[in-house]
């Protein structure tokens, strides 16, 4: 197929490159199934999409790494999970995010562009440990589980129940019912906790330059400790 490099169709253990020299979209025959590619890299400089909303790119892939300046939407599957890096997206219409991941994920590291993780209606899946340096990350109520979020820069918005959240920069929000069930430690950065869920553990240690901010609507929250 004269669409890749090697003039044929990828197959299973391929690795998927998109290359600013080939800044084509990619949303027809995006549904692969479980074929188990390689890795996903989108480098710096594709700035085009792949997938689509109602129809994202579907591939049980190994490694996702995007780098590009385009929107993606992308379903990564329900097996064990898979790492993901993100360092740069381009911004969708109305408000919407770069990069819109469906499916379970090991480790989700950001430090630049705008990220929806299982926000959709219909997605789902489970996410590890979020790190963010940099960029704005949504975790979705669809999300079936989040074990931690570690944080020193860019913007976290919960609307899912997570354990365990350390903010050593940056903004971590909550909204919707999203409540922390174990731990929120703040040592840098602000929070604002517009969630109606319980704030189960608050410890604010920080040099007096950080926030708790309850106050952006009227509903009551209850901080046991």
């Amino acid at each position: 197929d004269a669409n890749w490099s090697t003039g044929a169709v990828p197959t299973a253990g391929d690795d998927l490159v998109f290359t600013s020299d080939y800044n084509n979209a990619c949303a027809q025959s995006v549904d692969q199934g479980t074929t188990a590619f390689g890795s996903l890299y989108v480098e710096n400089g594709y700035t085009n999409q792949i997938g689509a909303f109602g129809a994202p790119f579907i591939s049980a892939v190994e490694n996702f790494e995007y780098n590009g300046g385009g929107v993606i939407w992308a379903d990564l599957g329900d097996a064990s999970g898979i790492p993901v890096s993100i360092t740069n997206s381009g911004a969708g219409a109305s408000g919407a995010y770069g990069v819109n991941l469906k499916g379970n994920i090991t480790t989700l590291s950001v430090s630049g562009g705008t990220v929806a993780v299982n926000l959709e209606s219909g997605y789902s899946g489970t996410l590890t440990a979020l790190r963010s340096s940099g960029g704005t990350v949504v975790l979705g109520p669809n999300l079936t589980s989040v074990t931690s979020v570690d944080m020193t820069g860019g913007v976290v918005e919960a609307r899912k129940n997570i354990p365990t959240v350390r903010v050593m920069g940056g903004e971590f929000r909550t909204s919707g019912s999203a409540a922390i069930t174990t731990k929120l430690s703040v040592y840098a950065g602000n929070c604002v906790l517009s969630g109606s869920g319980t704030i189960a553990d608050l410890l604010l240690d920080s040099d007096g330059g950080s926030q708790i901010d309850f106050s952006r609507n009227g509903i009551s929250r209850t901080v046991t400790a």
